[in-house]
């Protein structure tokens, strides 16, 4: 790793996965967050507008890129692979174009990045960098320089990327805990790394604030469908975790030099999770979609229409061995316990358009692009589009009798670049995200649009936090409106004196600098350098890594 003794306009950027101004702002006004609170009073915040889907793939992808999914290829945890119709999952091969970081070293900068989703595998860098969610295991090779993970696991006393333990209702102890340990792990591992490896760029993330309230949403809102009383013990599960991370970040800003400045960012927010939309079952019922007419098909629709496999998962359940269940291999659950159909079990050749993802995704099966592809590119593409979004904006909740559709957007209303034909044809968004779209066919349920029985009771929103600090360049105690994901990065690579790449989507934040400061300092732009560097190979996961890391995002309520 190349040191230097001098640093010059340092950036920090402190990333709080998930974190809401709708959630923290009560908790601002009551001092519970001070040193964000600081911040705030002596920089500027304000909303920042994440990814169509606020999911935290992309929305990292585009933090890192200041790029929009259709230039960098990513728009969920998994990924379109030509000739099949089973996703595999993303990694850092999957991005297609240069990070912040990477731009920051071709300008001689050093750069430190732990814990940003999406790195795994570590690329090789002037610097160092700490893989975060998508990373199988600490037993994996999660830093670049591999020597560095010996260096954390001293610091931390053994440092955790994933926490052990699984949420299970009723013993909501040991996973609060644990959440707040691989917290406090991450932190000890950062403060050491500002201390003993200064860098010019700094990117921090912390996951936590994120899993913390997928789990715990429903013990601090005594307004959410279900609500139990003895939720109350625990209603100050989520704020535990932010406190926490508060302490961090100011631990954090005793470390920046008198130059530097500093961004806390999240992804995206966070709200309530109410109800699950079984897309798949929907666009059979439009006869969009067909199951193959055979025994194996027929016979897992029974075991899932008769709720066979979901009363044996209660019974692991209620005896504790939830997580002897989740830990079958995938392959198994799939073959004999699991509750959804296999893209196997799909007759692809009188299916035209299936569900991908869990935030409101529809492909379209179409001709020379899907494997098995019947619909003709041109006229019926755009027929079945039209149709497809006309029935989504019909779509009613039986409970309510209202629609639930917000919005359908074509991918190239939203997207733009090379990897535009990655991107699902179709994404909506159904209740500001209160309501999910799920793969599953749900034939278990009476009916296509159900309650959420899933473990997570908290979901994304559109618009995270923005804070920024700079003595003497940034202005003081002012509300920042408009700015979006893609912005961060040529942001930080603007205070670093890096000029910005031509092919960014994201701009300079130029209204939150000080007047003097931005004429002493003119945004300068240069065309983007040589196609983007070496990757690691492609060759996705192993078998074992790949069920480590779906597990996972299953656990947070992914992979619907």
């Amino acid at each position: 790793m190349v040191k230097s003794d001098r640093r010059t306009n340092p950036v920090v950027i402190v990333g709080w996965d998930g974190a809401s101004f709708d959630v923290i702002e009560p908790w601002l006004a009551a001092g519970e967050l001070p040193n964000l609170q600081r911040l705030m009073a002596e920089g500027v915040s304000g909303k920042l507008r994440s990814t169509i889907h606020p999911m935290s793939g992309p929305a990292w992808a585009s933090f890192m890129t200041g790029k929009n999914p259709g230039q960098h290829g990513i728009f969920d945890w998994t990924r379109h692979v030509d000739g099949q119709y089973e996703p595999s999952l993303v990694n850092s091969a999957s991005l297609h174009s240069k990070t912040m970081w990477e731009i920051a070293n071709e300008a001689g900068r050093q750069v430190g990045v732990v814990n940003v989703p999406v790195t795994y595998p570590p690329r090789a860098l002037n610097g160092y960098l700490v893989s975060g969610l998508l990373t199988p295991s600490v037993n994996s090779q999660f830093t670049y320089p591999p020597a560095l993970a010996d260096e954390l696991h001293r610091a931390a006393d053994g440092y955790v990327i994933h926490g052990q333990a699984w949420y299970v209702e009723g013993k909501e102890a040991p996973c609060i805990e644990d959440t707040l340990t691989t917290l406090e792990k991450r932190g000890r591992a950062v403060l050491h790394l500002l201390r003993e490896h200064p860098c010019d760029l700094n990117v921090f993330v912390f996951t936590a604030t994120d899993s913390i309230q997928h789990r715990f949403w429903k013990y601090m809102d005594p307004d959410f469908p279900g609500y139990k009383p003895e939720y109350a013990r625990h209603a100050d599960a989520v704020l535990r975790v932010f406190r926490q991370a508060d302490e961090i970040l100011g631990q954090i800003l005793s470390h920046l030099p008198p130059d530097g400045a500093v961004m806390v960012m999240s992804d995206h927010g966070a709200g309530p999770l109410h109800k699950l939309i079984f897309v798949n079952r929907w666009l059979m019922e439009l006869g969009l979609l067909k199951l193959k007419d055979r025994r194996a098909t027929h016979l897992k629709r029974w075991l899932v229409r008769n709720r066979v496999l979901i009363r044996g998962y209660n019974v692991l359940s209620k005896i504790g061995l939830t997580n002897l269940y989740l830990r079958i291999p995938r392959a198994q659950r799939s073959r004999v316990v699991s509750s959804f159909l296999t893209p196997d079990d799909v007759d692809w050749s009188r299916t035209k358009a299936y569900a991908t993802g869990d935030f409101g995704q529809i492909r379209v099966n179409l001709r020379g692009r899907e494997p098995e592809g019947i619909v003709a590119p041109g006229q019926e593409y755009e027929d079945l589009v039209a149709f497809i979004t006309e029935k989504l904006y019909e779509l009613e909740d039986p409970e309510t009798g209202e629609r639930v559709v917000d919005r359908v957007y074509r991918k190239d209303e939203i997207y733009s670049g090379g990897c535009l034909d990655l991107a699902p044809d179709l994404l909506f968004a159904a209740q500001e995200y209160a309501y999910i779209s799920s793969k599953h066919f749900g034939f278990e349920e009476d009916e296509l649009i159900v309650r959420s029985d899933y473990a997570n009771s908290g979901n994304h929103r559109q618009d995270g936090i923005f804070v920024a600090w700079k003595k003497g360049g940034i202005k003081r105690g002012e509300t920042v409106c408009g700015a979006e994901i893609i912005d961060v990065a040529p942001t930080a690579l603007y205070l670093m004196g890096v000029p910005i790449p031509d092919d960014m989507d994201g701009r300079v934040l130029t209204e939150i600098l000080d007047g003097a400061y931005l004429a002493d300092h003119p945004v300068r732009r240069q065309r983007p350098a040589a196609p983007d560097g070496d990757q690691p190979p492609d060759g996705g996961y192993s078998d074992e890594d790949d069920e480590q890391v779906r597990r996972r995002l299953e656990d947070l309520g992914y992979l619907g």
